[in-house]
């Protein structure tokens, strides 16, 4: 199992004089860096749209496979591996050869990251509550 080492390296607060606009575009790019296993340093952060259009179309397009997607669905959330830049896969062997990178340490701790910094928790009970 990793063992992770996060870091959000930009604020997602709204600063004095950020308008709300300005906060909910700060937090959109908001860059979180984890340490798999391998001591490797992995930059994350949030797609964008059309990264998510081509992730869909390198992930099977019309013949979507919801097993593999969710094997690799985390893929498109990496954007560097020690500080060397990597592009959303834009085919199926770009997405193989980056999961094949990243090996079982890296995919661990990207996927632990993504839960843990990207995917909307499940809505509290006070949060229903307050609706």
């Amino acid at each position: 199992m990793a063992t992770l080492k996060v870091k959000d390296t930009s604020s997602t607060t709204q600063a004095a004089g950020d308008t709300p606009s300005a906060a909910m575009v700060k937090a959109a790019s908001a860059t979180v860096t984890v340490t798999d296993a391998l001591g490797r340093s992995l930059a994350l952060a949030k797609p964008r749209p059309l990264d998510n259009l081509d992730f869909a179309k390198a992930a099977g397009g019309d013949r979507i496979n919801l097993v593999y997607l969710a094997e690799v669905s985390h893929l498109k959330f990496v954007r560097q591996i020690d500080g060397e830049a990597i592009q959303t896969p834009q085919n199926e062997l770009q997405l193989r050869a980056l999961y094949q990178r990243l090996g079982d340490a890296g995919n661990e701790a990207v996927q632990q990251a993504v839960a843990q910094n990207f995917l909307r928790a499940d809505s509290t009970e006070a949060d229903l509550k307050n609706s």
